[in-house]
């Protein structure tokens, strides 16, 4: 069966290839992805109200690009993530639900193009709904469900209580990580928030 690929993702994904062939001594760029989980356009910039302060967001949103023609490949978290990972969409990679994992273990994902090339990966909070050790990752600290106080984490595979927030859990186990890590590195930050029920910390 033929697998179909949304080209704007096959278009990252060949420039994934292309780091790949940058050779080691040059110098590459450092990757960064945050997701957020069921954010709405209308709570960040530049639609966010003037109650909602979002320093950082509107600061990424200031400085760096803004794309407004594109579309989410399936009204679901885990088929949407799959297909960020993979280039396919959810018929062709086989997760088409929040339990599923791809039914192709198999397939070229997104990590694993850049470990092989050389970059130092990490994921830290969510991957997937269903997946807490997922490959192509030298670190792995991630979690699946939404519990914003003291949630429960898998690092590297094994299972853990971690106290305190779970926003500042993962941002600062992330800012700990890029402090220490060689380059090039991939970081993928994938928050809970703003998902509800949210829970806020006191000082927020």
């Amino acid at each position: 069966k033929r697998a179909t690929m949304n080209y704007k993702t096959l278009a990252c994904l060949l420039a994934l290839l292309w780091l790949a062939e940058i050779p080691a001594s040059a110098q590459r760029p450092n990757i960064i992805l945050i997701l957020l989980d069921d954010a709405d356009k209308a709570l960040v910039p530049p639609n966010a109200p003037a109650f909602v302060e979002t320093p950082s967001i509107k600061r990424v949103y200031e400085e760096g690009a803004m794309f407004n023609n594109f579309y989410g490949v399936f009204p679901y978290c885990n088929p949407s993530r799959y297909s960020l990972v993979t280039g396919m969409y959810p018929h062709s990679h086989g997760a088409t639900n929040n339990l599923q994992t791809p039914s192709n273990g198999g397939l070229p994902n997104m990590p694993s193009i850049l470990q092989q090339a050389g970059y130092h990966n990490m994921v830290i909070g969510k991957f997937t709904n269903v997946e807490a050790d997922p490959i192509g990752f030298d670190e792995r600290f991630c979690t699946k469900i939404v519990d914003y106080t003291d949630p429960i984490f898998f690092r590297n595979g094994v299972k853990q209580k971690v106290y305190g927030n779970t926003s500042r859990i993962i941002n600062d186990s992330m800012v700990d990580w890029i402090s220490k890590v060689d380059t090039p590195f991939f970081a993928w930050i994938g928050h809970i928030a703003p998902h509800g029920p949210v829970k806020f910390l006191q000082e927020d």
